[in-house]
């Protein structure tokens, strides 16, 4: 004997994790259209507008007649995937049957359809027929094994709308069957319905799946420059058909890969794994050892993936600074965390953009972390100028002593510029980035002795340094 388990959507909360479709009939698309191995008492139309007890496969509703809604099909609307569009019969016929094999024993399913009534609301002088489907499983020889489950009266609407409807069922001591959409309302005006993405899945207790570094509800993150070992957990609901000796097996994949392939030796509640960077993971749970060995008859938990964590950092040019100014850092990074060591010389050595002010040429090193504890490092130089020192006077007499206006330390200063002038405002010397110091010549000349102007810019100069100079014998 079948126990039978009904239910509409609302009650889908008694299979709470489902397994693989074990048949997923989605009517191909327009190149490639598909029946999905099942068949109809219904007539195929393909050239025309559907008449009483016909049908086709259709991207869009208005298809099957012009009247009929714009709708597009579920699986795949923006790449003209297909649906099984269908002007019911005046008499009760079957939209569609398919045969299943290979189930377990004592294993719970659901089967499930999309359905929308095609018909707009004005259709039939705004009194078409409703469409009303009926699921039935059935057993080799054609005999009901589990209860009906009838959609209702599915009513006209303003714009098109898909619904899922389905039930579910145990398959008891029997492993194939028929499953079968059964039109339950006669033909007519209206009885106009499109049906697509008919699935047949395990179902089974809700089973959930945690980690200690889990970010949202799929993603578990590990850092980059760490590979520890992650322990996943997993938790299933309690259930009756589960109590007793429920078997697990843990699954991977890779980004890309569609197949999920059993890990060996790993079919305990927990799974423990060296983080590979987009690998995926879940577990399937059966009954009992012999049903997870029929991979028809597990379900699967929702699947977690690992990705590694980077924070990036970019490299730091070095800065320059002449003595006394202070200067903005500005890490290119895309962490949250900051620390900069030394913190002498920093306005604040926790923040992303310090201000640093060093009386020295110091070198710090920021390291840069998210809250999932992720880091990354790098340095930067902040290079203090040496003060400049400006003699007041000179000889430049030959004697080898004094004998040049020497500007210490301005040969550091990225574009220095000296002119000096004389005390009627003509330039008398010039020099761009410092080549060499005055000798107290003007174009090969010796200048007479006295008091000279100078003027020193840089553009790490707040401002140009003016001021004067003697020339002594």
């Amino acid at each position: 004997m079948v126990l039978s388990l009904l239910s509409s959507v609302e009650g889908w909360a008694q299979c709470g994790s489902v397994g693989d479709p074990i048949v997923n009939i989605t009517f191909g698309t327009r190149l490639n259209p598909d029946f999905g191995g099942g068949t109809t008492t219904y007539h195929r139309n393909e050239q025309g507008e559907l008449n009483d007890g016909e049908y086709k496969l259709g991207s869009n509703g208005n298809q099957g007649r012009e009247s009929w809604h714009n709708l597009r099909d579920h699986t795949h609307p923006n790449e003209e995937g297909m649906m099984l569009l269908v002007n019911a019969s005046y008499d009760t016929g079957e939209f569609y049957r398919i045969r299943v094999s290979g189930l377990c024993q004592d294993t719970r399913f659901r089967f499930s359809a999309w359905i929308a009534n095609v018909n707009n609301i004005a259709e039939c002088d705004s009194n078409a027929l409703s469409p009303n489907v009926r699921f039935v499983i059935e057993d080799l020889n054609g005999n009901a094994v589990s209860l009906p489950y009838v959609t209702g009266n599915i009513p006209p609407s303003a714009t098109p709308q898909w619904q899922p409807y389905g039930f579910e069922f145990d398959t008891g001591n029997q492993t194939e069957f028929y499953l079968v959409l059964i039109n339950e309302n006669p033909g007519g005006c209206g009885n106009d319905l499109a049906i697509d993405d008919i699935q047949f899945r395990p179902c089974g207790p809700e089973i959930t799946l945690d980690a200690a570094l889990t970010r949202g509800t799929d993603t578990i993150f590990f850092c980059e420059e760490s590979a520890s070992p992650i322990a996943i957990t997993s938790a299933m609901e309690a259930s009756e058909a589960y109590a007793t000796a429920p078997a697990f097996q843990w699954q991977t994949r890779y980004e890309g890969q569609t197949e999920w392939q059993d890990i060996p030796g790993e079919t305990g509640a927990s799974l423990t794994i060296r983080p590979v960077h987009y690998q995926w993971y879940r577990v399937t749970a059966a009954a009992s050892k012999a049903n997870l060995d029929n991979r028809l008859c597990r379900v699967v938990s929702d699947s977690l993936v690992v990705i590694r964590d980077t924070v990036h950092l970019a490299p730091m040019e070095d800065l320059v600074i002449s003595p006394g100014q202070q200067i903005s850092l500005h890490p290119q990074t895309n962490g949250t965390q900051f620390h900069w060591h030394p913190a002498v010389g920093l306005s604040n050595a926790t923040v992303r953009n310090p201000v640093a002010y060093p009386t020295e040429t110091t070198t710090y090193q920021l390291m840069v972390s998210n809250t999932q504890g992720c880091y990354n490092v790098a340095l930067v130089t902040v290079r203090v100028l040496p003060e400049l020192i400006l003699p007041n006077t000179f000889t430049p007499n030959g004697d080898g002593i004094n004998d040049t206006w020497v500007i210490a330390g301005l040969d550091e200063y990225p574009s220095a510029s000296v002119q000096v002038f004389n005390r009627w405002g003509a330039l008398v010397f010039s020099s761009e980035g410092y080549q060499a110091p005055w000798d107290g010549q003007s174009n090969g000349a010796q200048l007479p002795t006295g008091t000279y102007y100078y003027i020193i810019s840089s553009k790490l100069l707040t401002r140009p340094l003016t001021g004067s100079v003697t020339m002594l014998k």
